[in-house]
């Protein structure tokens, strides 16, 4: 793709961008940082035919769909608005000649807490204000290591903030009420064969006993954090005395616990691996995607814009090796079979792992066809070890290996390239070809696999962050009419978008007011049933839920 313009977010994109993520981040939302580029219209539609990567073999179906979507273009019958590619760091392309309402729905639907400007971290040289963090410092977290900082995200705020301070800290922190904060509660008992060993022990010495208790982490928002609630600060951390000669964290009081009103810009980070850092309190507090949560998309690869740079090359270095035709045509013939793979193969082993590095010699299978023959003298052998019985031994041995090869494989294969590729006779550049057709394969599977759920996360998600948060008054007839027009159903196909995002408001509903489990199923009442409402507020979480499995 030849784009001679510069493909970054002017300062106008930049700003929105920065505004969107903090309202994600707000949302809980989690994922990878988004870097997302600016290009025209037919820069899109190339890069769109060849399946979201700018970068991949040649090959003229790609050509084919460049046709077809350009065509589409040309004659309003169809238009891009966002295409986001699953990688980490994650890439999002906008289209250039889209209106700014356009662009803020289109990064709101990719992105599918925050604490005052004045508030310091830790980092690794000392303590800093959020508002001065930039990417790549380091900043401790609640592991006690220091981790780099992947994105500072920034966004106007308008509402009550919480006061947070702490016993053995003179400051307190401001932070929005939804933030996330590292806290020791209590849980349960102690298990039960502990708690009666103790409790015999206690009789035994004529003790009373108390029942113990067992703490674990927490993480609370901030909103719900009272008084006399232990916070948990990590080793490192200015002014604290440690708890134990080996524990990596201490304990402290909080001491303040209030809201005040608060207008204005906050921050929050995004920090690679533990997604936590440290304020100048001690305090340490976290940020709350679909590609980066959901359990298909698990085992995906993240570094893929890398790998498929990687495949194009070798194919084209095979096209120059071995003529375009005769390379063309194989691969024509592998990807009429590129749907033949395992999908579930990455959740449910189907084979014993073999070991990279056990060099063992693979045996003959002919050569265990001989018969066991026992020590003798030469004048007992014939005795010892009949003529009769050691053929009757070796040809038992030969039918039950003839039988092994005609049952091939010995087991069922639902990965058919997997197959060939082990066993098919193929040249060393067509096994490579194949290899690099089925692990693209693999790749673009969970997306076809959730096309539903994925695309109705997102929408739903773009329509809560533009209605709550970032629309204008002068936007809401621009957005209205293009997000209509995204969901908007026909009669002769299935709109993931709509019937994803339709999911997802009624799972929200239901768990919302109760409508489920065995006393809502049972009941016979339509009325009741209609009007059912127990004000459960378990909706959003459920639906995270629902995203994530």
């Amino acid at each position: 793709m030849q784009t001679p313009y510069d493909t970054r977010l002017p300062s106008h994109l930049a700003a929105l961008k920065q505004e969107i993520e903090g309202y994600a981040r707000d949302y809980g939302l989690d994922f990878y940082e988004t870097i997302f580029e600016v290009i025209d219209a037919d820069d899109l539609n190339e890069v769109a035919a060849y399946g979201g990567f700018p970068t991949r073999y040649p090959h003229w179906s790609f050509g084919m769909s460049y046709e077809e979507l350009k065509k589409g273009y040309d004659y309003g019958l169809s238009k891009i608005y966002e295409m986001v590619i699953n990688n980490d760091p994650c890439y999002a392309y906008l289209m250039r000649s889209n209106h700014t309402v356009d662009q803020k729905l289109v990064m709101a639907h990719v992105y599918g807490h925050c604490l005052a400007p004045e508030t310091k971290v830790k980092t690794e040289t000392g303590l800093k204000p959020i508002s001065e963090i930039k990417a790549g410092e380091r900043v401790l977290t609640h592991t006690g290591a220091y981790r780099p900082v992947r994105v500072v995200a920034r966004r106007w705020y308008s509402g009550p903030i919480c006061r947070i301070g702490l016993q053995e800290q003179s400051e307190a922190i401001r932070i929005t009420p939804e933030h996330p904060v590292l806290v020791m509660r209590p849980t349960e008992t102690a298990p039960a064969v502990l708690t009666a060993a103790r409790a015999e022990f206690a009789r035994s010495r004529q003790m009373s006993m108390v029942e113990p208790v067992v703490y674990e982490d927490v993480w609370l928002p901030a909103g719900e954090i009272v008084l006399g609630e232990k916070a948990v600060i990590p080793v490192g951390s200015p002014g604290m005395l440690q708890a134990g000669e080996d524990d990596d964290f201490m304990l402290d009081v909080v001491t303040v616990a209030d809201r005040e009103g608060y207008e204005g810009l906050v921050y929050n980070l995004s920090v690679e691996e533990d997604e936590s850092y440290t304020l100048s309190t001690g305090l340490v507090v976290h940020n709350c995607d679909f590609f980066k949560n959901n359990a298909f998309f698990a085992h995906t690869s993240r570094k893929m814009m890398d790998e498929m740079a990687n495949h194009g090359a070798r194919i084209r270095s095979y096209a120059e090796k071995y003529g375009e035709d005769t390379v063309e045509g194989f691969m024509d013939r592998c990807m009429s079979i590129d749907d033949l793979i395992d999908i579930h193969s990455v959740a449910i082993r189907r084979r014993e792992p073999v070991s990279r590095y056990d060099f063992t010699p693979e045996i003959d299978p002919r050569e265990t066809e001989h018969a066991t023959r026992f020590k003798s003298k030469d004048y007992m052998d014939e005795y010892v070890n009949p003529l009769k019985v050691l053929k009757a031994e070796e040809d038992e041995r030969r039918k039950q290996r003839e039988q092994a090869a005609k049952a091939f494989p010995e087991q069922p294969e639902k990965d058919i390239l997997l197959f060939l590729i082990e066993n098919a006779p193929l040249k060393t550049w067509q096994r490579d070809v194949l290899s690099i057709i089925r692990d693209e394969a693999y790749y673009f599977a969970p997306q076809g696999m959730t096309k539903i759920l994925n695309e109705g996360w997102a929408s739903y998600w773009h329509s809560t962050i533009m209605t709550q948060k970032a629309l204008s008054p002068s936007e809401v007839i621009d957005y209205a009419d293009h997000h209509s027009g995204t969901m908007a159903m026909s009669r002769t196909r299935l709109n993931p978008y709509k019937l994803g995002i339709e999911l997802l408001r009624d799972i929200e509903m239901r768990w919302n007011t109760g409508r489920f489990g065995k006393e809502f199923d049972e009941c016979d009442d339509i009325e009741k049933k209609r009007t059912w409402d127990n004000q459960l507020g378990l909706g959003r979480k459920k639906i995270f839920e629902v995203r994530r499995i």
